[in-house]
């Protein structure tokens, strides 16, 4: 069942996850200062330059660049997609989420279809209407703007 995962709920879920007790589930961390180190997970490597701020509750790899939040952490150890490592984390904090009915999302696609056709309709027309503008189609060749990147991008004029 797909869940309401809006801005607002992902912070949350965040916010009641310590990324040092995610991380530390999968990977032995050392204590070292405000933060704790480990070899990364994301490539090989002798010295520990993967680094996790309890303070920023991000994680950062030193070595191949890896860095995020718990989610990510998750999306890319344990191969879990976002909505996934999501849910994974608001069950591991009690977090109830809202589900989505399929009438609402039913009514999101319907709403959604309006919408590109309304946009399809609107660029076709400006498309349309170029045709009847030379000087704009002068300016664009004057802009080294080829007719089939017009016709490729779907380039129109409003007056």
């Amino acid at each position: 069942m797909p869940y309401r995962l809006d801005s607002d709920v992902i912070q949350r879920i965040l916010d009641q996850n310590n990324i040092v007790d995610i991380i530390e589930e999968y990977l032995p961390l050392k204590k070292a200062g405000a933060n704790y180190s480990t070899n990364c997970p994301f490539h090989k490597e002798k010295t520990p330059s993967f680094i996790v701020s309890p303070d920023k509750q991000m994680f950062h790899c030193f070595g191949c660049g890896e860095s995020g939040d718990s989610i990510s952490f998750l999306t890319k150890y344990k191969n879990y997609t976002f909505v996934e490592a999501a849910e994974y984390l608001a069950n591991r904090a009690g977090i109830i989420l809202e589900e989505i009915n399929s009438s609402k999302m039913n009514n999101n696609k319907q709403t959604a279809d309006k919408l590109y056709k309304i946009n399809r309709d609107a660029a076709a027309y400006f498309y349309k209407n170029l045709r009847k503008c030379p000087n704009v189609i002068e300016y664009l060749f004057s802009r080294n703007i080829k007719p089939g990147v017009i016709k490729l991008f779907g380039i129109g004029y409003a007056n």
